[in-house]
């Protein structure tokens, strides 16, 4: 297990907690049985992208190439807008443990300050038939592996049960998990010399493609309102929370989804504190499928 995610393994525990024949943090199940594996900081993969190589305790070796039906999920997971580790990094605070403060600290510098404090895990299956005794798991997405070391998982004895993940309130089989994926979405960032109070950023997209959905991750580190005409133009306004500067001009990140294409940038101003535009600030727009 590497530092990103020994850092990140207590968001997994959200992912699976209470649910029957599942090991949240995937050190032990049997064959067949789902697991949840944290393979790092903000990875851009899902179900569609995802492999995996099994080798188990003999040797033998499974494999899901795309698309197989034993992968199940890959999701991202954030911690508490209320944790200790985001409100104690917030305010500078840590009443209960100092190294709460600490966890924050170094989450800002694996992700080199980005707030996006996400945890990419990945819910698959293992394959039934696989021997008793300590295997290994290799994951690979679009970019390569997904984690420096292949993932060790002890198989226990016995015939294991993929989870369902639960059923709709109407009572019909479900737990579309895959759901919980991110799809399709552009993620717009900023640079430039300065950290701005706020940014005014108009853009353009493909008439008549898709519905244009404006989101961000960390609502507490600044406001976001955006409108868009129904056509082609879109307009986004970003100012920092109740007066407090961010630390880092990649807060003021954000992502537009919604199924639209062709997104792209035609103005940016940006302002500082007394409403002076700022100059040298510019945007970039990075497509994920």
């Amino acid at each position: 297990m590497n530092m990103t995610q020994s850092l990140f393994l207590f968001l997994a525990a959200i992912a699976l907690g209470g649910c029957t024949a599942t090991n949240t943090f995937s050190t032990a199940a049997r064959a067949g049985d789902t697991v949840a594996l944290a393979v790092g900081w903000n990875l851009p993969v899902n179900m569609d992208n995802i492999t995996a190589q099994f080798t188990d305790a003999n040797g033998v070796s499974f494999s899901y190439a795309l698309g197989d039906a034993g992968l199940r999920a890959g999701a991202q997971l954030y911690p508490d807008p209320v944790s200790q580790v985001v409100v104690g990094t917030m305010t500078n605070q840590n009443p209960n443990d100092q190294m709460q403060a600490a966890v924050g600290y170094f989450l800002n510098q694996i992700t080199q300050n980005d707030p996006d404090w996400n945890q990419t895990v990945v819910y698959l299956d293992l394959p039934p038939g696989m021997a008793p005794g300590i295997a290994q798991i290799t994951l690979a997405g679009p970019s390569g592996n997904l984690t420096a070391n292949p993932i060790k998982v002890n198989v226990l004895p016995g015939t294991g049960v993929s989870n369902k993940f639960g059923t709709t309130p109407y009572g019909a089989a479900g737990g579309y998990l895959y759901d919980a994926e991110r799809r399709n979405y552009y993620t717009v960032t900023f640079t430039g010399p300065t950290i701005p109070d706020s940014i005014q950023i108009d853009m353009t997209r493909t008439a008549g493609v898709g519905v244009p959905w404006v989101t961000q991750t960390r609502g507490d580190l600044k406001n976001l309102s955006w409108r868009d005409d129904g056509s082609t133009n879109m307009r986004v306004m970003l100012s920092t929370n109740h007066g407090v500067p961010l630390n880092d001009i990649k807060g003021f990140k954000f992502y537009v989804a919604g199924g639209v294409t062709g997104l792209a940038i035609t103005n940016v101003v940006a302002y500082d504190t007394t409403g002076t535009p700022i100059s040298g600030i510019s945007a970039n727009v990075n497509f994920t499928q």
